[in-house]
């Protein structure tokens, strides 16, 4: 299904726009339950920003760069779905993707 903001997300976040139609129809049929009782401009503004949230985390951030051997690292983005804009506009539209998305939070502790 053609999505209205897809161009405009793909350009965003630096990825093809088939990729974001592809997983936006994915999200679409994942969170029907929560998105199903939204009208029409919420269900889509839920849509396009559940869909922006899961590429940008998924595409990590920069940590490190070396001009000299032309390297980069990277580091996954780590957080609830308020851990970037993309997330915080969805949870605004749709309360219920929190539920759906949640980020397993997890933690190590040392004992000696």
């Amino acid at each position: 299904m053609a999505h209205t903001w897809a161009q405009a997300l793909a350009g965003e976040l630096g990825v093809q726009v088939e990729y974001v139609e592809s997983l936006a129809d994915e999200l679409e049929i994942v969170a029907a339950s929560c998105l199903g009782a939204l009208a029409e401009p919420a269900k889509s503004s839920a849509l396009k920003n559940l869909t922006g949230y899961l590429i940008d985390t998924e595409l990590g951030a920069v940590t490190s760069e070396s001009l000299g051997s032309a390297s980069m690292s990277f580091a996954a983005k780590r957080g609830s779905m308020r851990a970037n804009r993309y997330g915080q506009m969805a949870v605004l539209f749709a309360p219920c993707l929190e539920s759906i998305f949640a980020t397993k939070k997890s933690g190590v502790m040392l004992i000696r």
